[in-house]
């Protein structure tokens, strides 16, 4: 049976998936991103030491530090909205991962295509659970978004 004919578990309908520390890291060394915020995050799964958690909507929050977002699946049109018009707003970095297949959406090319860079991740992402390595790999690939702070002073340098 190929892999997107088998039924889904519950736990794959999940948006509950935390991004693994060392491709976090990865991602930041690469893209020369340092996030102060992770806009979409709990306790256990945070990435940098300010966090948006369950009990704060990151959709309703200003985002004035440069920000890390993993967004639940379900809402990836919605932050991709939002980081870009953050980013607008605040000239901040804003770096995300969303899955690749969602460069035919409508906010692929109303909110990254004109305003930021983006690049794939190489291979099938294994994203934890409850801390932990999910039994699968991701079933899509992966796209690092990043929204560039723009530097118009060199003393920002």
């Amino acid at each position: 049976m190929e892999l997107h004919q088998k039924p889904r578990s519950r736990l794959s309908l999940s948006d509950d998936y935390e991004t693994p520390t060392e491709l976090y890291k990865e991602l930041c060394f690469t893209h020369a991103v340092e996030p102060k915020i992770d806009v979409c995050a709990n306790v256990d799964n945070k990435k940098c030491q300010d966090f948006f958690g369950v009990n704060v909507d990151g959709l309703l929050c200003s985002w004035t530090v440069d920000a890390w977002v993993n967004p639940p699946h379900s809402m990836t049109g919605k932050f991709v909205e939002k980081a870009c018009n953050e980013w607008k707003k605040y000239n901040i970095n804003v770096m995300m991962i969303i899955p690749a297949n969602t460069c035919s959406s409508k906010y692929w090319h109303e909110f990254i295509q004109p305003y930021a860079s983006y690049y794939p991740i190489m291979g099938r992402i294994r994203f934890l659970h409850e801390g932990k390595p999910s039994e699968h790999m991701s079933r899509n690939a992966y796209m690092c978004v990043v929204f560039r702070k723009i530097i118009t002073d060199q003393s920002q340098l």
